[in-house]
């Protein structure tokens, strides 16, 4: 099942698909899509998935729909989680302005983060085992699942504070980088290190 967001990135998603489509008819694989439209339709819509009905999910789009795949997937009963966590794999095709996986997946492999790169990898199935991290924030009901990093302060406001700057592509960043940089915040918070086996009580004072 593929997840193609049209407004990710630079807008370009639906030509970049339709390159990706050629590849995998050629591969004669059979794929469903899914245009998005709706905030976490991605999310939602794996909420209410068979777990034995795909084999795995594309994100045609940058890392924000990768987000919603995973935390759908963790989000399902402990039984659901595994079977997807067995049967599918998840395959993203660089199409928004931030696509950290595609391009943590690539660097690993030696290759070039474009779509035809990807697209080999799964044509081939070709896949690799990856961390997740799970968070707990306060006041959130539902623990945050996360396959890329975590962020706090200045990086983390050059992401966000560049969302008006979508149609930049990954120069957004760049450019609010250097705004941030002229204008430096301060930015604090508390961190602290707890051992694996950390009790209940320990974590929660």
């Amino acid at each position: 099942l593929a997840f193609i967001n049209p407004i990710g990135g630079k807008g370009n998603a639906l030509s970049l698909w339709e390159k990706a489509e050629k590849i995998f008819a050629q591969a004669d694989l059979d794929i469903d899509k899914i245009i998005t439209s709706t905030f976490k339709q991605a999310y939602t819509t794996i909420l209410n998935t068979d777990p034995n009905t795909y084999d795995g999910f594309i994100a045609c789009s940058g890392d924000g729909v990768i987000h919603e795949i995973i935390n759908a997937i963790f989000h399902r009963n402990e039984e659901d989680k595994n079977k997807f966590l067995e049967r599918c794999a998840i395959c993203t095709l660089p199409a928004g302005s931030g696509n950290a996986l595609s391009k943590a997946i690539s660097t690993y492999c030696g290759d070039d983060n474009r779509i035809e790169t990807h697209c080999y990898y799964l044509c081939k199935g070709k896949t690799k085992k990856i961390d997740v991290q799970e968070m707990e924030l306060k006041g959130k009901e539902k623990k945050i699942y996360s396959v890329v990093a975590l962020m706090y302060g200045f990086l983390a406001e050059c992401d966000l504070d560049s969302e008006c700057l979508r149609c930049m592509g990954m120069f957004r960043t760049t450019l609010m980088g250097a705004v941030r940089y002229f204008c430096l915040r301060d930015y604090f918070g508390c961190l602290y290190y707890l051992p694996e086996d950390a009790s209940e009580d320990t974590i929660n004072n």
